[in-house]
């Protein structure tokens, strides 16, 4: 009976442990305090072709390293999470998502040049040490799903297929797409798909609270 328990304790040993990583998820996300609300959130997908080796998380903090100091002489005020999820089923078995929340500095909620650059440099930076990916054309449609997922994803309270297009704008230069979407409530968020080098799994969520829009187009008609 001992041996059989022991055979049984091997086999679900080597059936439970890590596999391969078949797609990495950033997530950097800013608010004013880390234990209040984000204002700005980026998010970057990156497929891993199913790496098999045991997946080492440090080239990529390496690279997100340099977001902490951006703008300041010291690092900014900063929490940051490793997750890693395996399933038998489905075509991703593998995931890994690197979360970094971070404050803006002070009592606004505006993000600095200096931050967004350094994120976007940052998020180049993890695309390139994953191998890079192919760039396929956002379209319009496509776009629009995507920045639905995306607030969902950045903000899983929100029910996706109860967000609005308020306005959408193709920065065909950029190869990105801008999309306002709206809530019930009047909350608003701006979505830049593609915001790095437009790149489709990519993605920068800036969230208008319902006070900012209703400042922005003025009192509620009754």
């Amino acid at each position: 009976m001992a041996n059989a328990a022991a055979d049984h304790s091997d086999t679900s040993g080597r059936v439970l442990s890590l596999g391969r990583v078949d797609q990495l998820r950033v997530r950097v996300a800013y608010g004013r305090k880390l234990d209040g609300p984000s204002h700005h959130v980026f998010l970057l997908d990156v497929p891993l072709a199913g790496v098999e080796e045991a997946f080492d998380e440090m080239p990529y903090l390496e690279a997100l390293e340099p977001i902490l100091y951006a703008g300041a002489g010291a690092p900014r005020e900063y929490s940051v999470h490793l997750n890693r999820h395996h399933t038998s089923v489905g075509a991703v078995a593998g995931r890994v998502e690197i979360g970094m929340d971070l404050t803006t500095g002070g009592r606004t909620s505006t993000l600095s040049t200096p931050a967004l650059d350094a994120v976007t440099l940052a998020f180049r930076s993890v695309l390139d040490r994953a191998g890079g990916s192919e760039h396929l054309e956002l379209r319009h449609d496509d776009a629009i799903v995507r920045a639905r997922v995306q607030v969902h994803e950045a903000y899983p309270e929100l029910n996706p297929d109860e967000l609005s297009v308020s306005d959408e704008e193709h920065r065909a230069a950029q190869g990105s797409w801008s999309v306002g979407l709206r809530t019930s409530d009047l909350n608003r968020y701006v979505v830049v798909v593609g915001f790095l080098d437009g790149y489709p799994g990519s993605a920068h969520i800036l969230h208008e609270p319902r006070s900012e829009v209703l400042d922005s187009v003025g009192s509620e008609v009754p």
